[in-house]
């Protein structure tokens, strides 16, 4: 035998896929709670804004 073979591993599928559903569903929670957060900040901007048209009104 050839000392200078790197012996292979055996891939563990089953954990590959399990990784790459977590990344998966990781992915998705972040695209979720980016658009929350712009959600959230358009909120507080339509608010603002009201708030500075009802000031100026009165």
């Amino acid at each position: 035998m050839n000392a200078n073979l790197i012996p292979l591993r055996r891939i563990d599928h089953k954990a590959v896929r399990e990784e790459f559903v977590l990344r998966s569903e990781l992915a998705v929670l972040n695209c979720y709670n980016f658009a929350d957060g712009q959600a959230l900040k358009r909120e507080a901007e339509e608010k603002a804004r009201a708030r500075k048209e009802a000031g100026q009104t009165t």
